[in-house]
């Protein structure tokens, strides 16, 4: 991440300016055409009406009809009125993006003294002290081409949570459960194309050294999740473009489980009692992770302990990689891991599925085993099962009591 030139430097300020005047004076409009790039108004215009009717749970008219998201893309650019509603669906974006902004401060002006400009690629972030509240803001942009800013609002609908990866996967696949594959198809493409706004979240905001302080973990997590719906949105429209063909040997997750987790075919008949439960509750991540590596056969000890010892850090790619082979072919066991003192509910929330799909992202002949010591929510096990069946990726999950157990009947809990 590099300071900007002076004068990259300059031109951001007063685009910076002008947006946050514009947006506290509520001269939407001027945002509109002016402010933001092509690529920012055409997804923005496409996404906003659906979520906001998904929110209202007035979806299913709206899926019904293929032109209804072009038809409402030009509704929005046009500011119409839609009835029930007094202002123009545009300004009714704005007014609830506004709105959700205004605790962070980025309302206030700043001077040029009080203000850094970062730049990466097509991507920079302003950074500033306000003079009225004294409250740091960031403002993220980007080069539309030439060096000419524009501020990137993809970026700060994605990071304000109104435009989400998430409720849009989650609105393509209610199309699909409906029969309406067109607009399916059209939704997961808008949850995939998020993926950039993610990506420049992630170069500008938590991995910068000056504006992570401003992000609580709580949020950075959320986006980091909201980023695995991208890839998952993508693998989807693609499937349903794809011509069918069968899988060449796909993995029996089931056999697999039983063959590398010693006696887990003993789980079943395993008594877990309250007590046991609340032992496993009280296990550390390092201390899950090493008694779990004991358990593991086939795989080299030596590996799989230093695997299970190893520090957490931004490069890995699960919280234990082993290599592990059956019938002669070499492949990898990947086990993202949450401990019961990591997990604060009942369950495991559905945001911690980007770290069960962040292994094949990386890995073609990769096992995902997903450990936990709290039950998975329900929307986290239909994440994993739609990946089972669409993508026909190799995941399995040892979790709660059959986790308890198979310490139990390893003399390991």
């Amino acid at each position: 991440m590099l300071l900007a030139p002076d004068s990259i430097a300059n031109q951001i300020r007063i685009l910076s300016r002008e947006f946050l005047t514009d947006l506290r004076d509520g001269n939407y409009e001027q945002i509109w055409n002016y402010s933001i790039t092509i690529s920012a108004m055409d997804l923005i215009s496409m996404t906003a009406y659906p979520l906001h009717l998904q929110a209202a749970g007035e979806i299913d008219t709206f899926l019904a009809n293929p032109s209804s998201i072009q038809n409402m893309s030009f509704a929005f650019q046009r500011d119409t009125v839609v009835p029930g509603d007094d202002t123009g669906i545009r300004t009714s974006f704005f007014m609830g993006l506004t709105n959700g902004l205004e605790p962070t401060g980025w309302y206030e002006l700043f001077s040029d003294e009080a203000s850094l400009v970062f730049v990466k690629g097509h991507a920079a972030v302003l950074l500033a002290d306000t003079s009225v509240t004294k409250r740091s803001l960031f403002l993220p942009c980007i080069d539309e081409g030439g060096r000419q800013y524009r501020v990137d609002l993809e970026a700060i609908s994605a990071f304000s949570m109104v435009t989400s990866a998430q409720k849009l996967h989650r609105l393509a696949t209610r199309a699909l459960e409906m029969g309406e594959t067109r607009s399916a198809m059209e939704i997961y493409e808008l949850a995939g194309r998020m993926a950039g706004a993610y990506t420049r979240l992630r170069e500008l905001v938590w991995d910068h050294p000056l504006v992570k302080v401003l992000v609580k973990d709580e949020r950075r997590q959320e986006l980091q999740a909201e980023y695995a719906y991208t890839v998952l949105a993508r693998e989807q429209a693609e499937a349903l473009l794809a011509v069918p063909s069968l899988v060449d040997k796909p993995i029996d997750v089931n056999r697999f489980l039983h063959e590398t987790f010693a006696n887990y075919v003993q789980i079943v008949d395993t008594e877990v009692s309250e007590e046991d439960l609340q032992k496993l509750y009280a296990l550390s991540d390092p201390e899950l992770r090493t008694r779990v590596a004991k358990v593991l056969v086939g795989v080299d000890q030596t590996e799989a302990l230093r695997e299970a010892r190893k520090p957490h850090g931004p490069a890995e790619i699960a919280d234990m990689e082993v290599a592990v082979t059956r019938e002669q072919n070499l492949s990898h066991l990947l086990m993202p891991f949450k401990s019961g003192l990591e997990v604060r509910g009942n369950s495991v929330p559905v945001e911690v599925f980007y770290q069960i799909l962040r292994p094949h992202m990386f890995f073609e002949k990769g096992i995902v085993v997903f450990v936990t010591a709290k039950p998975c929510s329900q929307l986290l096990m239909n994440l994993i099962k739609m990946s089972r069946d669409r993508k026909v990726w190799p995941i399995g999950v040892i979790e709660h009591r059959d986790l308890a157990g198979l310490l139990k009947v390893n003399g390991l809990l």
